[in-house]
Order: C-alpha cells, then sequence, then structure tokens
C-alpha cells in the first residue's frame, strides 16, 4: 500500500532524529530531502493548476520571483506557458530594444521595458505621464546612473524574466494577454532593479506607480481597439 507523502516525510523525520549514527543520519536526511522536495513540487503544481502565480508561490516559500519560475517553470500547465503578448505590447517590447540598443547594453533590461511602454503611447503611457513618468524623464534618470550599475545591468539583463513576471500579473487579473501595463508593473519589480531606479530618481515613488496602473486597463484595452 503506497503512503502519503507527508507520512512519508513524518517517518523519516522520525528517523533520523532517533539514529545515533552521524552517517547513518546523515543518509537519512538525505532520503528527508527528497521526499521534501518531490512534497513541494506537488504542491507547487496544485498551485499553479489552481491558479496561482509565480509571484504568490515566490512570496509563499520566501524566494524572489524569478527562483521560482526557475525552479518551477516546468511544472506549470501548457496555459500558463502560452499567455501572448498584445500587439500593443508587442509594439512596446520592439521599442524596448531599440532603447536597449540605443544606449549600448548587451540586452533589454527593465528600464528599456519601462521605456517601450512610455513610447508606445495609449492609456498606460498617459497614467504614467501625469505622474512624471515622461520618456525624457527616465531616460534623464538613466543617463545619470553610475558606471557600476549599468555595467551590473548589461551583464545580466532581466528582461525575459520582466516579461514572464507581467504574463504573472495578466493571469492575476484575469487577461487574456500581456497588456503594457502589466509590463510596467512587472518592470517595477524587476530583479535588476533599473526602472525602480529610474521612477524613484524622477521623485516618483513605485507605489504610487502601482496604485495609479490599477485602473488603466480599461483604458489601455479601448486605446489599442480604436
Amino acid at each position: 500500500m503506497k503512503r502519503e507523502p507527508q507520512h512519508v516525510i513524518c517517518r523519516l523525520a522520525d528517523e533520523a532524529a532517533a539514529i545515533t549514527h552521524p552517517e547513518a543520519a546523515l543518509e537519512k536526511l538525505h532520503d528527508l530531502r527528497d521526499a521534501l522536495e518531490r512534497f513541494e513540487n506537488e504542491r507547487v503544481a496544485e498551485a499553479l493548476r489552481s491558479g496561482s502565480s509565480f509571484s504568490a508561490i515566490a512570496r509563499a516559500l520566501g524566494i524572489s520571483r524569478q527562483a521560482a519560475h526557475r525552479r518551477y517553470r516546468d511544472l506549470a500547465p501548457m496555459a500558463i506557458e502560452t499567455l501572448r503578448l498584445s500587439s500593443h505590447s508587442r509594439r512596446a517590447v520592439q521599442l524596448a530594444c531599440q532603447e536597449a540598443d540605443s544606449a549600448g547594453a548587451d540586452g533589454v533590461a527593465s528600464e528599456h521595458l519601462l521605456l517601450g511602454v512610455l513610447r508606445s503611447g495609449g492609456g498606460t503611457s498617459l497614467a504614467l505621464e501625469a505622474i512624471g513618468v515622461s520618456v525624457d524623464a527616465v531616460r534623464k534618470c538613466i543617463a545619470g546612473a553610475n558606471a557600476a550599475t549599468r555595467t551590473a545591468v548589461e551583464k545580466d539583463p532581466a528582461g525575459r524574466a520582466v516579461l514572464a513576471q507581467a504574463a504573472d500579473i495578466a493571469r492575476a487579473r484575469s487577461a487574456r494577454h500581456v497588456d503594457p501595463e502589466h509590463i510596467a508593473l512587472a518592470a517595477l519589480d524587476g530583479e535588476d532593479g533599473g526602472a525602480a531606479r529610474a521612477v524613484t530618481a524622477i521623485g516618483v515613488t513605485p507605489a504610487s506607480v502601482r496604485e495609479r496602473l490599477g485602473c488603466t486597463h480599461d483604458n489601455e484595452v479601448a486605446g489599442e481597439a480604436a
């Protein structure tokens, strides 16, 4: 009869605690770690199937969203992996690539994606400009960044991770596509910190940007359909 995973874990923990020989105890702990990893993967897969985002799973496990995606992306249902960019978002990403090329960066980072969203126009761009986050202001802050920061960003581009997080945000909002507002929100949380630093340097808090973008989705869809 197959034992439930939690019963196996409890048994292995009891046995590891009871063993007095150090090497034998370590071997039992190895078995325990394997059992815990299998159990964790099962729980993560259940959470993903039920609609949880990688961000929510990361918070629950006390790790970064990027780490959670790297570790568990193979557990995601196909529907999660195939959420597509809207046509407006594809344009924003193209503009972000242009910004990265113009800056001489090795890849697209979070600040380039933020610039791409701003340059793409539409409801999200207007909402950001209304609180002072404009193309010129962001470019000025990026240009004023110290060389050490720019080098670190260029060596470890975070564009893919930002877009993956944007898909998480879109799913959490029950959106059919990844829209510019989702990219902007994800860029602010980018692990490289470029977009968040630029916004903060302008004098706008990331929290105020998130609050502003919380109600722009309907405007964005309407603008894209026009």
